[in-house]
């Protein structure tokens, strides 16, 4: 049976998360359109950090200017607390867009370079493009933290939004490991650089078993890196 070859964006999204496996084989990789899906991704994070940083205030987002700064910053004068408010947002928004940005680069060159020393034939144009269509699912999966966070307060007013964190970053994982650099990571590194199938698995479960440590390790290990930094 002929397989359909996506043609618009719309079909191309719709196929990753339907269909990742046909869709990464047959879409023909458009660095744009990649880098268009990646924007969104910033975007929404970016919305996901303005709420994180209102909630950990330890209000809700009606009336921000009246209840929250002032528990940010009590005692200052309100231009003070206001401008202080809005510098602890552009910090959360620029850090989250420079984030995504460094990981899309950098986790695609990783990937790549593996890939290339294991007999990868691939370009890194494409894969990038690839990995770029591959951050779609985690678009999904911070809208979800974004509604999570507009009604916790609506649905259950005790607990506030802040008091969520643990869902949030379970929402966040589940995000990587159908993005990056989870399962399109995986079919996006496989039909780029034409990988075995056991190559390609390899290469993403040991990137994404390095970042589990990477993130672990200092919790469950705190004094070895006390030790260090001293």
């Amino acid at each position: 049976m002929e397989q359909r070859v996506p043609t618009a964006l719309r079909d191309e999204l719709r196929g990753m998360l339907i269909q990742p496996n046909q869709t990464m084989a047959t879409v023909a990789p458009n660095l744009c359109e990649g880098a268009l899906i990646v924007v969104g991704l910033i975007v929404t994070a970016g919305i996901r950090a303005t709420l994180e940083v209102a909630y950990t205030a330890g209000g809700n987002i009606v009336g921000v200017r009246k209840r929250i700064i002032p528990r940010i910053l009590p005692g200052k004068p309100r231009e003070t607390r206001g401008v202080n408010y809005l510098r602890t947002l552009g910090f959360a928004i620029g850090g989250a867009a420079i984030g995504i940005v460094t990981a899309w680069v950098s986790l695609t060159a990783l990937l790549h370079l593996i890939a290339r020393a294991l007999g990868g034939t691939g370009k890194y144009r494409n894969l990038l493009a690839l990995m770029g269509y591959a951050a779609m699912p985690m678009i999904l999966t911070t809208l979800v933290s974004i509604v999570t966070y507009i009604i916790s307060p609506v649905l259950l007013p005790n607990l506030g939004g802040a008091v969520w964190g643990p869902l949030h970053t379970l929402i966040g994982w589940i995000g990587m490991a159908w993005g990056w650099p989870g399962l399109l990571s995986y079919y996006a590194l496989r039909h780029s650089q034409r990988l075995s199938v056991g190559k390609a698995g390899g290469i993403v479960a040991v990137v994404h078993i390095l970042m589990l440590l990477g993130w672990f390790l200092p919790v469950l290990v705190p004094g070895l890196f006390r030790r260090y930094r001293k």
